[in-house]
């Protein structure tokens, strides 16, 4: 749903959900939501249970707590792009925004740690969680060098700061990782190579060995390599176990057999959303049609509560336990005005799981009213501005 918080109403109406609510993530500057009365102290005053999740950009305290957050700035700031990039050439940022990413992922581990947390003590809590803090976390091995020697890595391309050979190399065709791991490895490679020799040089006999002569080592290395094709290598090192592999394009991710074999992508027809347990299976993602009206999210084996606003459409988020055939035949019965249908096929595994999906129904309401439905759908279902509906009017569905 979309409340306009700015209006006393939509305030009111944050703080009634609130009361009831096991989290609140929000990501607004620092002390925005204190103004309008939303705060965390606001809202852990209505419901102490509350997890308050705040991600700014520089945290809750500090000097720069009242700046604004970009990923590419933390980057920078959070020394990520001192380390990234050519030796010779200028900083480089990664090629998608890691922060937003990383941050996602802290704040999950914060909300579900405080919710653990909570069974134990009863209380809630405030997580104060800033884009900058998670950056120079996320900077793992690099800053803890740095915290142990008081130097500063140097930017090495695609290269290891302690491990060689462990980085790109051209070869005839392209460009292939080699990322070599121990000893025992780089003595197979060289001699799948077809230079044992090179694991008998005491220069690189060893790991501490072969990045002292770095510079000696990889110039050989890359006249090896460039002799062959990328997939002639790629086929040459799974077979000999040593650790390699392409870059990969997004088109040559998509006919790969392993993404395949593990469903990563999924191409949905109209779906808005599907069972908890399918959703959660093999870590699929989900390609979805595009489509304007509002998705369904919830998980919910009741009715959810639906909250009515004047002249827009208004979501109603329904739970099906009937078969996907009986639900593909509801769908296209008229008057039910369905936007979306989950369109998978059925797991014997997983059904009867409820299948959340989403209608929308366009009326005039009164600002800030609810309804509940108390019925879930049957054969006899009807649409709500039935007359003879349980809820006349209302966006409930009798049977």
């Amino acid at each position: 749903m979309a409340i306009d918080i700015s209006k006393p109403q939509g305030q009111a109406l944050i703080r009634r959900l609130a009361e009831k609510a096991d989290v609140v993530l929000e990501n607004f500057k620092f002390g925005g939501l204190a103004k309008l009365g939303l705060g965390p102290e606001d809202l852990l005053t209505l419901n102490p249970r509350l997890v308050y999740c705040s991600i700014t950009g520089f945290g809750q305290t500090g000097p720069y707590r009242n700046r604004a957050g970009y990923d590419f700035l933390m980057q920078g700031m959070g020394g990520l792009m001192s380390v990234t990039g050519a030796p010779e050439g200028e900083p480089m940022k990664a090629g998608v925004a890691v922060v937003d990413v990383f941050t996602g992922l802290y704040a999950s581990n914060a909300v579900m740690a405080a919710l653990l947390e909570r069974e134990r003590s009863g209380l809630g809590q405030h997580i104060d969680l800033a884009l900058f803090d998670v950056q120079i976390a996320a900077m793992a091995n690099q800053i803890s060098s740095y915290l142990v020697s008081g130097a500063q890595p140097p930017r090495l391309g695609n290269a290891h700061p302690s491990i060689v050979p462990y980085q790109v190399f051209p070869t005839l065709d392209g460009h292939l990782i080699l990322a070599i791991g121990n000893d025992e490895q780089f003595a197979r490679f060289v001699t799948l190579a077809g230079a044992p020799e090179l694991s008998q040089d005491e220069r690189f006999a060893t790991n501490p060995a072969r990045v002292k002569h770095r510079a000696i080592l990889v110039p050989l290395l890359e006249a090896l390599l460039a002799a062959r094709t990328t997939k002639d290598w790629t086929e040459a090192l799974e077979a000999f176990g040593i650790p390699g592999g392409p870059i990969n394009e997004f088109a040559d991710i998509d006919a790969d057999p392993q993404v395949q074999a593990r469903g990563i992508f999924k191409t949905l027809g109209r779906a808005c959303a599907v069972s908890r347990a399918r959703c959660a299976s093999r870590g699929q993602r989900s390609r979805m049609t595009a489509h304007r009206r509002i998705w369904a999210l919830t998980q919910t084996k009741s009715w959810p509560r639906c909250w009515r606003f004047p002249k827009q459409s208004a979501p109603l988020c329904a739970t099906i336990r009937s078969s996907h055939k009986e639900k593909a035949r509801l769908s296209n019965r008229p008057g039910f005005g369905l936007t979306s249908l989950d369109q998978h096929r059925p797991s014997p595994i997983f059904d009867p799981e409820p299948l959340v999906f989403s209608c929308s129904v366009r009326r005039a309401f009164a600002e800030g009213e609810a309804c509940r439905g108390h019925a879930p759908f049957t054969e006899q279902g009807k649409y709500a501005d039935d007359p003879k509906s349980k809820h006349a009017g209302g966006l409930a569905l009798r049977a």
